[in-house]
């Protein structure tokens, strides 16, 4: 059948286009609140995962006051 062709190229290509540095996710959409909370739940463990830091300051800028 087709479908058995259409699902094995699918696979194949998920596959091949897959790389560790970049990979893809098949999200099931049509439970918008699912879906959301799939790709939330994805950003929040890559972003740990970039351990971001704020720069350091630069000298002379300790002594500065913002105003409120």
């Amino acid at each position: 059948m087709l479908w058995d062709k259409y699902m094995e190229a699918f696979e194949i290509a998920l596959t091949r286009c897959n790389p560790v540095h970049a990979p893809w996710y098949v999200i099931p959409a049509n439970i918008k609140w699912a879906r959301d909370l799939i790709v939330a739940e994805i950003l929040y463990h890559k972003m740990l995962e970039l351990d971001l830091r704020y720069p350091e300051a630069e000298p002379g800028l300790e002594n500065l006051i913002i105003p409120e």
